[in-house]
């Protein structure tokens, strides 16, 4: 009886390895198709609303990479020497922007920088502190039937910025006058790819003078902010 037995089950593994031998010996052919996408460097469109964000160089045509706004000034009211100058708040205070745009395609960052060299009422200098808040936006380009321009939003393409792994960030805080440049936007490798708007606040800027009250002349001290875009993150 276990002889039986022993048999019938070798007969079974053999039939089980025959039935798998053809389905081994099958032959496989393959073939690959080329398939190509290219891109290039885009072009920013031009900014030509006058209000409180300005083209810095109308005469000249945008590039992929570029200041494509900035603010078109800051105006402190009339101060009486003697009072409190520590935080003068600006006379008619609004919304302004500086928009940033790379389209260069090379990934390889940027950064921007601030600086008021000086603000003087003719041979008399200012000495203080510019201070102010960034709230970072994407820039989106409007266009309607006379002008085109950029307004801010927070989110694009389902993308809110506060999460978007490729933001440059909006860090500065302050520029000091006659202090040379300051870091206000800074792109590391990798980010800053896109069209990106800083926007100051209302209820700041403001001016911090630190000449002492007594050295001040009467009249009006004047200046500019001088804004650099420069290619490469900032070290």
């Amino acid at each position: 009886m276990k002889k039986k037995i022993m048999a019938s089950l070798l007969v079974g593994s053999a039939v089980v390895g025959a039935s798998l031998a053809p389905l081994s010996a099958q032959a496989v052919t393959t073939g690959n198709t080329p398939v190509q996408v290219e891109f290039g460097g885009g072009v920013l469109p031009e900014h030509e609303l006058d209000g409180p964000d300005v083209d810095p160089d109308p005469s000249t045509k945008n590039t992929d990479f570029d200041i494509v706004a900035i603010p078109i000034n800051f105006n402190f009211p009339l101060m009486k020497i003697g009072e409190d100058l520590s935080a003068i708040k600006e006379a008619s205070p609004g919304y302004r922007s500086i928009s940033i745009g790379d389209l260069r395609g090379t990934k390889e960052g940027w950064h921007v920088t601030g600086e008021i060299a000086e603000m003087s009422n003719g041979t008399e200098k200012l000495s203080g502190e510019f201070n102010f808040n960034f709230t970072p936006y994407y820039a989106e380009y409007v266009s309607n039937t006379t002008v085109g321009y950029y307004r801010p939003t927070a989110t694009l393409n389902g993308v809110n910025i506060a999460d978007d792994p490729t933001a440059p960030s909006f860090s500065g805080t302050s520029m000091k006058i006659g202090g040379g440049a300051t870091l206000l936007i800074n792109a590391s490798v990798g980010k800053g790819q896109g069209i990106w708007l800083g926007r100051f606040g209302r209820a700041v800027p403001t001016l911090n003078v630190t000449t002492p009250y007594q050295q001040l002349k009467k009249g009006a001290y004047t200046g500019n902010i001088t804004w650099n875009l420069v290619a490469g993150p900032s070290i």
